[in-house]
This record gives structure tokens, sequence and C-alpha cells, in this order.
């Protein structure tokens, strides 16, 4: 079970354009975004040994970025369990920074 966050068609299509015109622009607004995304959520995940909190990465790619964790127990802590309440911490890390691409774009076009 993985932790996995995509943008609506709309979001979609106009990163589309954006990489049809500005690509490098784009990934460097991507990079921003997936850095802050990743601060964030290492803020607000809670901590008990500290493992998850310093698993959280960014994996980079040219016009791809992908924030997460390869500690096996991050999606329980995301999501919950039948035990345990939910404590989410990456998704709202996206919601709070995702207007963050087209901030980038209106400050350096």
């Amino acid at each position: 079970m993985g932790i996995e966050i995509r943008g609506g068609d709309a979001f979609k299509a106009k990163l589309q354009e954006l990489v049809n015109f500005y690509p490098e622009v784009l990934d460097l607004a991507l990079d921003d975004t997936a850095d802050a995304i990743s601060l964030d959520a290492q803020r607000m995940v809670p901590v008990d040994t500290g493992r998850l909190r310093a698993s959280i990465n960014v994996k980079r790619d040219y016009l791809t970025k992908v924030i997460g964790t390869n500690v096996e127990y991050a999606p329980h802590v995301e999501y919950g369990t039948q035990v345990q309440q939910p404590q989410p911490y990456l998704r709202p890390s996206f919601e709070k920074n995702k207007k963050r691409v087209a901030e980038f774009f209106k400050a350096n076009l």
C-alpha cells in the first residue's frame, strides 16, 4: 500500500501547456514546490523515533518530482488503521503548497 496524490484533469492540462512552452521554468517550479511539500511534511509528521520524518525525501527527474518515504508504515500513519487514527502529513502538505507552481511562474516569467 502506498500514498499517491495526483492532480485533477484541469491541473494536468495546465501543466502540459507549461511543459510545451516553458519546460525549464516548470522543472524549477516543480523542484521548488516539491521541496516545500517535503519540508512541510517533515514538520507535520508525528514523531516517535524520528525515522519516518528523516525518511521523507524528494526523488527528482526532469519534469517529475516524487515526494515519499521508504518507511513501510508511512501509509498507516497517513491513513490510519483499524486500531490507529489517521495522522495525515503528506496530503495536507500537498494541499498547502500545490499553488506554488503557479506562484513560481508569476514571480519568474
